[in-house]
């Protein structure tokens, strides 16, 4: 069989598109999400596998395939069900999974015509060959055949371009040991936290295409054993990375210096608010610890810190974006992501919401952290959105950013090991930030190509870190100046969340025995194998007729 995989594009601007970066380097994307690489490993020989990453890729939507994939969060399933239509229409058979189709899979059903609720490993081989009989199940539940993570083969990196893509993400473990009120994360993976054997993590880091890694895992210091196995283990093979951890990693020093001698460059932390009676709100008890201290503690070893801070809070008013941009300049927290509160599906925070009648959500786009989509007891939508703006632009300040990295800098040793680029891109990237740099913005940019090019001649800071602070800085400081208030119809009108939302995947009965018809009703009729279906053409009001062929 051809099996095409797609990835959908994002909607709009995010924090992680590097989009600046990636002309920088020459590459067309940050990274590909696991996901369908993965799939695509997963599928068993005898069929041919096609990926294809919207954001980067036209689709041909008339290429001769016999089953579509996608996979969609919440904030780009529009997209995705845009696909999904498109080849339905051409009598193409789709499969959807992952977070949007495990936590809302009655709705994924209306534009699909099978769904994986929950992870894949153990149930992507037995729907292709139930496809291959033409009996392929309106829904697979992987959420109750979980994977142990052990023997799983590495992404399918052959069937992408191996300069398409700054980063290349690997998963060590799966889950999260916290259960945040505004994250789907224990929803969507079960309360367990799952580990891979370290040696399967290190081939997986040398298959992956370039020496540039971003662990995707949620909190890759959840069994610490396991971690401090795995750097170990990775000490010398010449890579960089960076991943996601919870702050107590800062308080851990044998920990921090495994880390670093790994090649670990940035550890993201969600940090959330500086208001320590909302961690409790949020049950996100770790985030007592001392937010100064912890920066301090991960920097002074070289390694870069992006805390992550979420505004929009109940308790919140105007003046907290000030507070949390001079946080950030006291701290000299070297990077910052910020996200405004609202409520997806499977989060227990939309259940209390929609209880409360004050979850306005007008897309599911919407759900992309840039927008408010809870109505707040003092701010408009407009004025948090407006602040969520002031404060990128205000801590990606060329002058700002200049201040906190020479002092960054100047203290502690900074060696991040080279990005793996031939000596003819190397030059082509120095060029191209020379003169980005010299010749376009303002004064303040070019004091901050010098301040930071003086550190060259630093014996403690090499040229891969200078490197990365120009290129950093040029990125967020360009995402940040993009951002651009939302424009909306006069008419629009909020969307209704679906009770099934609030049924935590634990307690759905969809696909279980008893209940493996959801009763969806579709314009085109569900396909179970092979069989395509022509499009006749007729009259636009009747859409045209159907017939099996």
């Amino acid at each position: 069989m051809r099996i095409k995989l797609i990835t959908p594009a994002f909607h709009s601007r995010y924090f992680w598109d590097f989009r600046k970066l990636g002309k920088m380097l020459g590459r067309k994307s940050n990274n590909l999400l696991l996901a369908l690489p993965t799939v695509a490993s997963l599928t068993p020989e005898g069929h041919e596998v096609i990926l294809v990453d919207d954001n980067i890729t036209d689709i041909d939507y008339d290429d001769p395939v016999d089953l579509v994939g996608v996979t969609a969060m919440t904030c780009y399933v529009n997209r995705a069900f845009e696909i999904a239509d498109e080849y339905r229409k051409r009598g193409i058979p789709v499969v959807m999974g992952g977070p949007h189709a495990t936590l809302a899979p009655y709705e994924a059903l209306e534009h699909v015509d099978s769904v994986v609720i929950g992870e894949a490993e153990n149930i992507w081989a037995g729907l292709l060959e139930d496809f291959a009989k033409g009996e392929m199940k309106e829904v697979y539940r992987g959420v109750d055949a979980k994977p142990d993570m052990k023997d799983n083969p590495p992404p399918a990196w052959n069937l992408t371009g191996s300069k398409d893509y700054i980063l290349h993400g690997v998963e060590a473990t799966r889950g999260c040991p916290f259960d945040c009120h505004f994250c789907s994360i224990k929803q969507i993976y079960g309360k367990d936290f799952r580990v891979r054997t370290t040696d399967e993590v290190i081939e997986e880091i040398k298959a992956a295409p370039g020496n540039q890694i971003f662990f995707t895992d949620d909190n890759l210091i959840g069994n610490k054993p396991f971690a401090k196995e795995l750097f170990t283990k990775m000490k010398g093979m010449n890579i960089a990375w960076g991943c996601q951890m919870s702050i107590n990693v800062a308080f851990m020093p044998k920990m921090l210096q495994l880390m670093k001698e790994a090649g670990c460059f940035f550890v993201f932390i969600g940090l959330e608010t500086l208001d320590k009676d909302a961690v409790v709100a949020m049950n996100k008890p770790v985030n007592k610890m001392n937010y100064y201290d912890a920066v301090a503690k991960i920097q002074e070893l070289g390694m870069f810190v992006i805390g992550s801070f979420i505004i929009g809070t109940d308790k919140e008013d105007r003046d907290t974006v000030k507070e949390i941009a001079e946080y950030v300049k006291v701290s000299k927290q070297s990077w910052l992501m910020v996200n405004i509160m609202n409520s997806p599906p499977g989060t227990k925070f939309l259940k209390m919401m929609e209880e409360e009648g004050r979850n306005v959500v007008y897309s599911y786009d919407d759900l992309d952290g840039a927008h408010a989509t809870v109505t707040h007891p003092t701010m408009t939508h407009a004025e948090t959105e407006e602040d969520f703006r002031w404060l990128y632009r205000e801590v990606y300040d060329w002058d700002n950013m200049r201040e906190r990295f020479v002092a960054n800098l100047s203290q502690g040793h900074w060696k991040q090991n080279e990005h793996a680029l031939t000596v003819f891109e190397q030059i082509k990237v120095f060029h191209r930030l020379l003169f980005d740099f010299l010749f376009i913005g303002p004064w303040a940019k070019k004091r901050f190509f010098f301040a930071i090019m003086a550190f060259m001649l630093s014996p403690r800071v090499n040229r891969a870190t200078v490197m990365n602070v120009l290129l950093m800085g040029m990125s967020w400081n360009e995402f940040a100046h993009s951002l651009q208030p939302t424009v909306r119809a006069a008419d629009a009108q909020p969307i209704v969340f679906r009770k099934e939302y609030m049924v935590p995947v634990s307690e759905q009965t969809l696909g279980r025995a008893g209940d493996e018809d959801s009763g969806v009703e579709r314009m085109i009729p569900r396909m179970e194998g092979r069989k395509r279906l022509t499009v006749l053409p007729n009259t636009p009001e009747q859409g045209g007729e159907r017939a099996a062929v």
